[in-house]
């Protein structure tokens, strides 16, 4: 039922159970934390995923998180109020324009947030939140990113996308230089996620274009 969740085999920690208190009690008030607790756990192991080995309980490391980026807080001891509301949407941004013909053949190389990682950013007054970067094999990514978030509370908004016909090398290169500008997010849930900024992204793409299109011999002139 759940084998499309990303952390079958991993243990409860702190960044896999925010994700599942924002999946089941955003919007909700006066909720005990045990509640939550009771819940988070059982969710998690449902879909396949292993206990915490933590001295603190991730949940409780969770609404610490979350109440310090403005997203919950507890005026009652024991209770706790989650801010956030699933169907948040963001102000609208410029999009990639639909695949051709020719680029749906090719792979892709997508970049996408979930709106609530972007609510908490501006929360705090900064311009970057976490975004995931992977690939594709064919030119329109939705059916791969709607398995990989099934059961979410929330869609996630499809940033960029980069069309190549070699999209898990392309992937590769963008991680590893990402990574050694210290922009990857290492407690994140699987390693494909990213602490960036649609302008950062849009400045990787154009980037690429002009690198592909410099390495296009066959449209040069000889």
């Amino acid at each position: 039922m759940h084998n499309q969740y990303e952390h079958i085999g991993q243990h409860l920690k702190m960044s896999i159970a925010r994700e599942l208190i924002l999946e089941f009690f955003a919007g909700r008030s006066g909720v005990k934390k045990q509640d939550i607790i009771n819940k988070v756990e059982k969710e998690h192991q449902d879909r396949g995923g292993r206990r915490h080995t933590k001295r603190t309980h991730p949940v409780s490391d969770a609404l610490e998180n979350l109440k310090k980026a403005g997203g919950a807080d507890n005026p009652n001891r024991g209770l706790w109020d989650i801010k956030y509301q699933p169907g948040y949407k963001p102000n609208p941004v410029t999009k990639r324009e639909d695949p051709g013909p020719d680029e749906i053949r090719k792979g892709c190389v997508y970049f996408y947030y979930f709106p609530t990682y972007k609510e908490m950013a501006n929360l705090k007054s900064e311009n970057r939140w976490q975004f995931k970067i992977g690939s594709n094999e064919t030119g329109d990514p939705q059916g791969r990113v709607d398995d990989q978030v099934t059961g979410m509370s929330e869609k996630p908004e499809i940033e960029a996308l980069m069309y190549t016909e070699a999209p898990r090398h392309l992937e590769q290169i963008i991680h590893a230089y990402l990574k050694k500008q210290g922009m990857h997010i290492p407690d994140a849930p699987g390693k494909e996620w990213f602490l960036l900024s649609p302008d950062i992204v849009k400045r990787i793409v154009d980037a690429v274009k002009v690198f592909q299109k410099s390495l296009d011999f066959q449209s040069s002139t000889q």
